[in-house]
């Protein structure tokens, strides 16, 4: 009965009713004088902003802009580093297209999440339910996800920026619920966010890295595994990178959609009782990609589309694998920069992962 007042409460936040859930100053991490300092930091080795990161810090936590980017992007610029060794637009796990390969700009209806377009190659069926929300038409299934016998839940949060988000992200939404639920809540990870918000959330650790295309995460992603405790579930989001700065032609969306079961393909090969809720991807401010010519607010509405057909028609959903739609729950003014959530629209994240997690545990 708790878990579905829960369910109900998430489902009214997710539709924008307030229920003031969450204590007055949650959202800021604050000093002693209740003063917030807001900070963005963007950094790549090519000193332009393509990756953000928006961070709340206490009052004299940084003199001077230099001396928070240096603080907050130092992690960030190591990985953009990497990514951009091929040139400041392109990561080094970037597949290479050519100009033959390019299309042009994608005619698209805007909407409040960029874009209504979905078209794809015609074998492709996008998933919509009634109210316009990605659907891979799965049921419960026969699948559950496992606590251990002391209530401990073990998150494995992997994907990119906005995994890591802002002050400790979307894990600060699911520590409040899942705790408030009575679960001993366990996040696993080979990083440490440099801005926890710990007034909300203690526990700093996850797999969020900034930067990382799909490829770039399945490059590393068994080299994190073995450096963590075995998970009980693993939050899988990613494609923001493949799609947002460098993509070469059209079917990139279904491309990279592809890519990433693969990706799942591989998480599920480490065995165990792990289980995968795997998300759309936010949706991202319209802008026509210079090269070649293709708005990315609507490759990002067909990824997801693409994404929810495949995880509708593979194997394992409803066993160990099933859908969180992110992208449903926010609109463009959640984005800070146009592509990573704000602090509150993070709130709007975990919901959408509770809504699929919390009817699938079992102790």
């Amino acid at each position: 009965m708790r878990r579905l007042a829960l369910l109900v409460m998430i489902q009214l936040s997710m539709a924008g009713i307030g229920l003031g859930c969450k204590s007055e100053g949650a959202g800021d991490v604050v000093d002693g004088s209740g003063d917030a300092q807001l900070v963005e930091a963007r950094t790549d080795a090519g000193g332009s902003a393509r990756d953000g990161v928006e961070q709340i810090l206490p009052d004299g936590a940084a003199d001077s802009e230099e001396a928070v980017v240096a603080d907050a992007g130092k992690d960030i610029a190591a990985d953009a580093a990497k990514d951009f060794a091929n040139g400041p637009d392109r990561p080094a796990n970037a597949d290479t297209k050519s100009e033959e390969d390019s299309t042009s700009v994608m005619d698209s209806e805007m909407d409040s999440r960029g874009a209504t377009d979905t078209s794809l190659a015609s074998d492709v069926v996008t998933s919509l339910d009634a109210n316009g929300r990605f659907d891979s038409g799965q049921e419960p299934g026969t699948g559950s996800i496992s606590v251990g016998s002391d209530g401990t839940l073990q998150i494995w949060t992997v994907g990119d920026s906005i995994t890591e988000g802002v002050n400790n992200g979307y894990r600060n939404r699911l520590w409040e619920v899942l705790r408030a639920d009575g679960y001993v809540v366990n996040f696993l990870g080979t990083e440490v966010h440099p801005y926890p918000d710990t007034a909300v959330c203690s526990d700093a650790n996850h797999d969020g890295h900034p930067g990382y295309t799909i490829g770039g995460i399945e490059a590393e992603i068994a080299a994190w595994y073995a450096a963590i405790a075995r998970p009980d579930v693993v939050l899988l989001m990613a494609g923001t990178n493949d799609l947002a700065w460098w993509v070469a032609d059209a079917q990139s969306a279904l491309s990279s959609a592809e890519e990433m079961m693969t990706l799942v393909d591989t998480i599920l090969a480490f065995g165990g009782q792990m289980r995968i809720i795997v998300s759309t991807i936010p949706p991202m401010e319209s802008e026509v990609i210079d090269e070649p010519q293709i708005d990315r607010a609507v490759l990002g509405r067909q990824f997801n589309a693409a994404l929810a057909d495949l995880v509708g028609v593979h194997p394992e959903r409803g066993k160990r694998l099933w859908l969180a739609d992110v992208y449903s729950v926010l609109e463009l003014s959640d984005l800070y920069d146009g592509i990573h959530p704000s602090r509150e629209a993070h709130d709007k994240v975990g919901d959408a992962w509770l809504e699929v997690l919390l009817p699938l545990l079992t102790e």
